[in-house]
């Protein structure tokens, strides 16, 4: 791989933190006497928390009596404590991203996660100053569904598409990065990144261990 700038989601990718964000809405949604249907976690898992909240509120009338605030609040409580306490980092990713900086990488987070929650998230495992920029979707306006994100990142250190690489566990955003020219490496998550073949077939490259990388590069 030859690319001057990593642009590297976060959660599933960096972090092993995909299980919490299913938890989060089970545990909110349990609370409140609501069942969802398997594709509507499947959907909730593509959205930040406030379409996520929304999207509730249209779907659940259980929701009716509840503030968007009180919902937020909730959500926000909860990952914020998942992260700064049991989250931990893929085996090896801080160690890759360290590698590629040695280089003269750039390396950038281009997270789903609400841009007030990722310093926090990233702070807690000490890799907030491993990055060059940060930036979530929320400040975009457009979900992963569309690659303005990345081309963000790209646009941010005056690069091409072509001089940049897309790390990513989800297979929608693997999809959606690489139908927008970008090399995509797949790091294989059982939360997100759905049947093994399928993920294969849209990524250049998938790894389950940053070591795979790692080792290539020392």
């Amino acid at each position: 791989m030859d690319y001057k700038c990593a642009i590297f989601d976060m959660d599933g990718t960096l972090l092993d933190s995909m299980y919490m964000w299913r938890s989060v809405t089970t545990n909110l949604l349990k609370s409140l006497g609501v069942k969802l249907t398997e594709d509507d976690e499947n959907k909730l898992e593509q959205m930040t928390m406030k379409n996520a909240v929304a999207f509730l509120r249209e779907t659940c009338n259980e929701f009716k009596d509840i503030t968007d605030k009180e919902i937020m609040e909730f959500c926000q409580n909860y990952v914020i404590k998942a992260y700064e306490s049991e989250i931990k980092c893929k085996p090896n990713a801080k160690k890759f991203v360290s590698i590629l900086r040695e280089r003269g990488v750039k390396t950038v987070v281009a997270s789903l996660t609400e841009k007030n929650i990722l310093p926090r998230a990233l702070g807690a495992q000490n890799m907030l100053d491993d990055f060059d920029y940060i930036v979530s979707t929320e400040e975009v306006g457009k979900s992963k569904n569309s690659p303005d994100i990345y081309l963000r990142c790209a646009d941010e250190f005056s690069l091409s598409v072509s001089e940049c690489a897309v790390f990513e566990d989800s297979l929608y955003a693997a999809k959606t990065a690489k139908s927008a020219g970008f090399y995509v490496v797949g790091i294989f998550d059982k939360y997100s990144s759905g049947n093994i073949d399928e993920f294969s077939e849209v990524c250049d490259r998938v790894i389950y261990d940053w070591d795979e990388l790692c080792c290539e590069l020392l």
